[in-house]
């Protein structure tokens, strides 16, 4: 879920990326991002808020 959450921000090759990277290494997919700087904190903050999920 939290890869489909990142999609509109960083792009769906780059988003299965991470994803893949994270299983390989046991890194979180927030670590990932943040390390790789494809979003600041903020932006990873509100792309993976409750609100995000919930879509309200």
């Amino acid at each position: 879920m939290l890869v489909t959450l990142l999609n509109p921000y960083i792009g769906y090759l780059k988003a299965a990326e991470i994803y893949k990277e994270s299983l390989k290494t046991n890194k979180s997919i927030r670590e990932l991002v943040l390390n790789k700087k494809l979003m600041t904190k903020q932006q990873l903050d509100k792309a993976l808020s409750k609100k995000s999920m919930l879509g309200s």
